[in-house]
């Protein structure tokens, strides 16, 4: 019990400092918008500990989730933007909600695929934690950003953090080849994503930028799943689930996500993507009631730590 306190007093102290150094009302509210992304994204693995075994292959959740994203995101980008918005637009940006789809529908049938082989803690480590590395290299060949060495070093600092939780308390540790090109892979398409979606929306709205690319995802992923397995067949329990990772940790999670990314570097969004794991982890703890190690609370302060560093050094 005094671990959990421990780890709940820390994660609200990292909250607090966040607010109090970074007093800049839009970057505050980005930084804001992005970590809550990433808090709802931490409750899926959660979440689907719920499915009963089998129910569902990991295509069909990817492609299931993204249904009913898209299901939120039309219905509310008609009321609030009209039904014109539901068109291509004119401006030449329809390329990148092209490839913004492409990125997404990657991503979440590679990252389900990586969490099959390489497990759910190590494979969300990986593709979390090779994330910020891809979108900064992204950003820097871009010439879009040129990291400073705080940036980098916080950027180190957060990852080795990653890394230390998932692999705190195994004895042997190993990981296929395949494994790892998944789970990197998985981890380019996330960081492609932000990229683009950065840009995106500079010339959209977060949720039309959200809502059109999601819809071409849903599109892409429900054409892999036909493709490549049978029809799922879901319970009660199964819909409630699904229905939970798509309006919660899909729908409304990327639409804070988007609207993040109007204030803050693709790749400072990106790094606070890491607070996915601390809040699978502390979710595991005080939920699932599994054991704490000293291992995992030194790995919970160097990913806050470097995080922390992160958004000083944007905000300087």
């Amino acid at each position: 019990m005094l671990f959990i306190y421990l780890l709940v007093k820390i994660y609200s102290r990292f909250t607090f400092l966040v607010f109090f150094f970074f007093m800049r009302s839009s970057f505050l509210t980005g930084a804001l918008c992005v970590a809550g992304a990433a808090i709802l994204w931490g409750t899926a693995g959660t979440a689907q500990t719920f499915l009963n075994p089998g129910e569902l292959s990991p295509l069909w959740v990817a492609a299931l989730r993204l249904l009913f994203a898209a299901c939120l995101f039309l219905p509310l980008l008609t009321c609030r933007e009209g039904c014109r918005a539901l068109g291509i637009p004119k401006d030449g940006s329809w390329k990148l909600i092209l490839a913004c789809g492409v990125a997404m529908a990657a991503y979440n049938l590679l990252f389900f695929a990586a969490m099959r082989m390489a497990g759910v803690a190590v494979g969300t480590a990986i593709v979390i934690g090779s994330a910020p590395v891809w979108a900064t290299l992204i950003e820097t060949l871009r010439g879009s950003v040129r990291p400073g060495a705080k940036r980098l070093f916080g950027l180190a600092v957060a990852i080795a953090g990653g890394v230390l939780m998932a692999t705190a308390g195994r004895e042997d540790f190993s990981l296929p080849l395949a494994a790892l090109g998944t789970c990197l892979a998985a981890g380019f398409a996330y960081a492609s994503f932000t990229v683009m979606t950065k840009e995106l929306v500079g010339s959209l709205s977060p949720l039309r930028a959200t809502a059109l690319s999601f819809t071409l995802a849903m599109v892409i992923a429900f054409a892999v799943a036909f493709a490549t397995g049978p029809l799922p067949v879901l319970t009660l329990k199964g819909i409630g689930v699904t229905l939970y990772l798509g309006l919660f940790t899909t729908g409304a999670a990327y639409l804070l996500f988007s609207s993040g990314l109007r204030h803050v570097k693709a790749s400072t969004g990106v790094a606070l993507s890491l607070l996915e794991p601390v809040t699978a982890f502390l979710l595991a703890v005080t939920v699932a009631g599994e054991a704490v190690t000293f291992a995992a609370v030194a790995a919970l302060l160097l990913l806050l730590g470097g995080l922390f560093l992160v958004l000083k050094s944007e905000s300087e």
